[in-house]
């Protein structure tokens, strides 16, 4: 707000645009689908490794 109070002051036009929609995202629901998506394999597989170790 202070911006625009400081246009008004100075009496400089101000344009306000809205900000465009966020893009499609993915979202993990645990630690295997991160690891999957990091090293773009499957969180199966992912899980099959962490359970070895």
């Amino acid at each position: 707000m202070a911006k625009l109070a400081a246009a008004r002051e100075l009496d400089l036009p101000v344009v306000m645009i809205g900000r465009p929609d966020l893009p499609t995202r993915l979202v993990v629901g645990d630690l295997a689908e991160v690891l999957a998506w990091v090293s773009h394999t499957s969180p199966e597989t992912v899980s099959a490794a962490v359970s070895e170790t």
